[in-house]
C-alpha cells in the first residue's frame, strides 16, 4: 500500500507547512483508512489570526461592490466544482448518492441568498434632528461546524463573513477537511486576497476551546454537540466574544386524523431518513393521533418496505462518518430496549456486513420521561407516539428541552394558529418540510443554541453598527 495522503492547514493563502501530529481519517462505509490530516493546535490558531489581522484591512478596504464581484467569481467556481463536492460528501461524510446532489443544490442555494442580500442602513428624522445607522464589517470571524449537514452552513458563512468584509478562520470538523480545502483554493483563484480565508484542521474540543479563548478573535459561530456548546457560553462570556451556537435538538413531527394520510407519511419518512440532509432539523418523534394510530402505523410500514424494495433504506439514509457515532448510535438502541420501548421496525435484519451498520430503527410507545427524548439523536433512530387531544401537545413537547422545529399535518387553520402560539418551538412547518432558503429570522430557544438564525440573523451577527445623530 503507498503512502497516505496528508491535507495540511490553510493560511495566508498557502498550506501550512507545519504540522504538529497527523490523524488517519477513515472510509465511513468500511471504516478502512483513507488519508491524515493535520491535527491543528495552538501555535496554528495564533498564525491564523495573525494572517486573518493581517488581510482584514485590506479586504475591508475593498468597496462592497469589488467585494461582491469577487464572491460572485466564488460562487461560479463552486458550482463548475459542484460535482467534486458532493463526492467529498458521500466519499468523507457517509452521505447517500442520492442526497449529495440535493445537498449540494442546497448549499450553493443559500450562499446566493447571502451574496445577494441587501445590507441596508436605517434611518430616521423627528423634530430634534435626525439620526442614521452605519453598517460594517466586524473583523475577525472564527467559524466551527461538526458533521451535522456542514455544506450549507459553510457556504452560508463564507458568503455572509466575507461579503460584509470580514475575514475568517475556519474550523471543520475532520469530515469536512477536503471540502474546506478546496474551497480556501476556489477563494483564492476569485480573487480573496491571501488571510481573509484560512482553514485549520483537526478534531477535539481543546482546539475549539483555544480558538474562543484567542484575544484576536472575538466573534464566533459554533454548530456542535450541546454539552460543548454549554461550556463554550461560559467562555465567551469570561473572554467578552461574541457567539452564536448552534446546538442538537430533538424535533418532532405531529399528524392530526383530517390530512392525506398516504401524504403526510411520505414527508415524515423525508425528514425522517435523510439525516445528512436536514442535519438539526430531522425528526425523531412522531406523533400521531389515535384516530388513525393504526392506519398510520400500516401506511407507514408500507411505505418503508416499498422504498426499500426499489431504492434501498441505506441509499437514502447513508452512513454516520465515523465509528464513534456509529457507537453512541448502538448505545440509542440500547437505551431504548432498557427503558422498554416496543421495536416497530428494524432494518438490522437485513444488513448482513462485518463493519459497524446505522440500521433504521423505530420504537413506539416510549414514554414521555425518557432520556433519549432529552438528548440530541444521531442516525435513523424515530419513536412513534398516540395522543388524543391537541392540549396534549404543549404537555409532551414544551417540557423538551432541545424541540426546535415541530412538522405538523393538519387542515384546521384555527387549531394550527393556536398551536403556533402554544408550542414553544422556533420553527413550525404547518402540512410541509423544512423550507432550507429561510431569509427571515428566528430565535433559538432553550438548550438549542444562542443567537438568531436564517439570513437577517447571520447577517445581523456579521456587521457591527453605529447610530449617527444630527441636530
Amino acid at each position: 500500500m503507498g503512502k497516505m495522503e496528508s491535507l495540511r492547514n490553510f493560511i495566508n493563502g498557502q498550506f501550512s507547512t507545519r504540522a504538529n501530529e497527523f490523524l488517519v481519517q477513515y472510509c465511513p462505509k468500511t471504516l478502512a483508512e483513507k488519508f491524515t490530516i493535520a491535527n491543528s493546535d495552538f501555535l496554528d490558531v495564533v498564525a491564523s489570526v495573525q494572517a486573518a489581522n493581517g488581510a482584514q484591512k485590506k479586504w475591508q478596504e475593498h468597496s462592497p461592490e469589488a467585494r461582491s464581484l469577487i464572491l460572485q467569481k466564488f460562487g461560479f467556481l463552486i458550482r463548475d466544482n459542484l460535482k467534486l463536492f458532493e463526492l467529498f460528501q458521500i466519499e468523507d461524510l457517509g452521505v447517500s448518492n442520492l442526497t449529495a446532489p440535493k445537498l449540494c443544490e442546497i448549499a450553493l442555494s443559500r450562499l446566493q441568498l447571502c451574496l445577494e442580500y441587501e445590507k441596508s442602513n436605517s434611518y430616521q428624522s423627528n423634530a430634534s434632528g435626525k439620526q442614521y445607522q452605519l453598517t460594517s464589517g466586524i473583523g475577525v470571524i472564527g467559524i466551527l461546524t461538526d458533521w451535522q449537514c456542514p455544506l450549507p452552513i459553510i457556504f452560508e458563512n463564507l458568503a455572509a463573513s466575507l461579503s460584509c468584509g470580514n475575514v475568517v478562520i475556519l474550523h471543520p470538523s475532520e469530515f469536512s477537511a477536503r471540502t474546506c480545502l478546496k474551497l480556501a483554493e476556489l477563494a483564492i483563484e476569485a480573487g480573496v486576497i491571501q488571510g481573509a480565508f484560512n482553514v485549520l484542521l483537526g478534531k477535539g474540543d481543546e482546539l475549539t476551546k483555544q480558538m474562543f479563548e484567542h484575544p484576536g478573535i472575538k466573534y464566533l459561530r459554533y454548530y456542535g454537540q450541546n454539552l460543548l456548546g454549554e461550556k463554550l457560553h461560559l467562555l465567551a462570556a469570561e473572554n467578552h466574544k461574541r457567539i452564536y451556537t448552534e446546538l442538537g435538538a430533538n424535533n418532532a413531527a405531529i399528524v392530526f386524523s383530517n390530512v392525506d394520510l398516504e401524504k403526510s407519511v411520505g414527508q415524515v419518512l423525508k425528514v425522517g431518513l435523510r439525516i445528512h440532509e436536514f442535519g438539526r432539523a430531522r425528526i425523531n418523534r412522531i406523533l400521531v393521533q389515535e384516530t388513525i394510530w393504526k392506519d398510520f402505523k400500516h401506511e407507514l410500514f408500507t411505505q418503508i418496505d416499498n422504498l426499500d424494495k426499489s431504492i434501498g433504506i441505506q441509499n437514502i439514509v447513508g452512513e454516520l462518518p465515523s465509528a464513534e457515532l456509529k457507537s453512541q448510535f448502538s448505545m440509542y438502541l440500547d437505551q431504548s430496549k432498557k427503558d422498554r420501548a416496543k421495536l416497530f421496525y428494524s432494518q438490522s435484519e437485513n444488513i448482513k456486513s462485518s463493519t459497524p451498520q446505522t440500521p433504521l430503527t423505530i420504537y413506539e410507545d416510549l414514554t414521555n420521561c425518557s432520556t433519549l427524548h432529552t438528548q440530541d439523536l444521531y442516525g435513523p433512530i424515530l419513536f412513534l407516539q398516540s395522543f388524543k387531544y391537541a392540549a396534549d401537545l404543549s404537555k409532551a413537547l414544551n417540557s423538551g428541552a432541545l424541540i426546535n422545529t415541530a412538522y405538523i399535518w393538519s387542515n384546521d387553520l384555527v387549531r394550527n394558529q393556536k398551536l403556533a402560539q402554544q408550542l414553544e418551538v422556533a420553527n413550525i412547518c404547518f402540512n410541509d418540510i423544512a423550507n432550507h432558503e429561510s431569509v427571515l429570522a428566528s430565535d433559538l430557544i432553550k438548550q438549542t443554541g444562542m443567537g438568531t438564525r436564517g439570513v437577517e440573523g447571520l447577517f445581523d451577527f456579521n456587521l457591527k453598527r453605529k447610530i449617527i445623530s444630527i441636530k
